[in-house]
C-alpha cells in the first residue's frame, strides 16, 4: 500500500471511530430528551382514523415534478431522531431564503407557510455552525452554547433533532427581527416563479410537514410523536406569521393584483 492510500484509509477510520463517537454520545442526550417528551406524547388525543399513505400519494401526485419517479418512499415511525450539517457553506452571515421554484405552484398561503419552514431549518444551521452571529439574541445564543448534543469533527456538525427544534423554536420567535425582509422575498420569488396556467395547489399541515422534513419519507401520523411534531411544527409557523400581521393585508392585496394582472396578459 502506497503512503499515500494508506494515509487517505487512516483519514476514513479517522472520520468513522469520530463519528461513532459522535453518534454515543447523542444516543445519550436522545434518552434524556425521549423521557422529557413522553409526557407530552401521552397527553395527545387519540388519533382520527387517518390515512397517511393516501394523503403522502397525493401530495406526490400534486408535486409530481418535485418527486423522483424512480424513488421508493420510506415509511418513517417517528420523526427524524438526529441530523447533520455540512460546515462547507458560508455560515458567517444569514443565509438568503432558497426554495424551489416548483413549489411556486402551491396557493400563496401554503407556499409562504413552507418557505418559512424552510427558511428557519437553514437559519438554525447557520446559527449552530457559527453561534456569535445571534449574540445579540441571547435566548438563542444560550440554547446552542448549553446544547449537549451538537459535536463537531472535521467534516460536520452532528446534532439531536430535540435541541435543534429547541434552538428553531426560538429562531421563530425572533423571526422577524432575524429575516424583517421575509415576506418580501418570499413575494418577489413566488411572483417571478408562478405558473399562471396551473392550478394552484393546498397542502396539508401532514403534507407540508413531509415536504420540509424529507420528502422521500413518509411520516406514520398515526403515531403521536409523530402527530405531536406535526401539531407543534404549524403552531409555530402559525405564530411567526402572526409577527408579520399587520404587514401581511397589504401584501396579499398587493400579491392579488399583480397576480390578475398577469392573467390577463396570458
Amino acid at each position: 500500500m502506497s503512503e499515500q492510500n494508506a494515509a487517505f484509509e487512516i483519514s476514513v477510520i479517522e472520520a468513522s471511530l469520530s463519528m461513532l463517537n459522535d453518534n454515543e454520545k447523542i444516543h445519550i442526550v436522545r434518552k434524556q430528551n425521549i423521557k422529557s417528551r413522553i409526557g407530552k406524547i401521552k397527553q395527545m388525543p387519540k388519533a382520527k382514523k387517518i390515512n397517511f399513505i393516501a394523503e403522502y400519494q397525493d401530495l406526490r401526485n400534486k408535486l409530481s415534478p418535485f418527486f423522483s419517479k424512480d424513488e421508493i418512499p420510506e415509511i418513517l415511525f417517528r420523526p427524524h431522531q438526529s441530523g447533520i450539517i455540512n460546515p462547507i457553506k458560508n455560515y458567517k452571515t444569514f443565509p438568503e431564503l432558497q426554495i424551489s421554484p416548483l413549489l411556486c405552484n402551491l396557493k400563496y398561503a401554503d407556499f409562504e407557510k413552507t418557505a418559512l419552514a424552510l427558511y428557519a431549518d437553514d437559519i438554525t444551521s447557520s446559527c449552530i455552525v457559527n453561534p456569535n452571529k445571534v449574540k445579540n439574541f441571547p435566548e438563542i445564543y444560550q440554547l446552542i452554547k448549553n446544547a449537549k448534543s451538537i459535536q463537531k469533527n472535521k467534516f460536520y456538525y452532528i446534532y439531536d433533532m430535540d435541541e435543534f427544534k429547541q434552538i428553531r423554536s426560538k429562531v421563530f420567535k425572533n423571526f422577524k427581527k432575524i429575516a424583517p425582509n421575509f415576506q418580501a422575498q418570499c413575494q418577489s420569488f413566488y411572483l417571478q416563479n408562478k405558473n399562471m396556467q396551473e392550478a394552484e395547489i393546498s397542502l396539508t399541515p401532514y403534507q407540508r410537514y413531509c415536504l420540509v422534513n424529507n420528502p422521500k419519507y413518509i411520516f406514520d401520523a398515526s403515531k403521536p410523536d409523530v402527530r405531536h411534531d406535526v401539531e407543534m411544527t404549524d403552531l409555530q409557523i402559525n405564530q411567526t406569521l402572526q409577527l408579520f400581521r399587520s404587514e401581511q393585508n397589504n401584501f396579499k392585496e398587493n400579491l392579488i393584483s399583480q397576480l390578475s394582472k398577469a392573467q390577463k396578459r396570458q
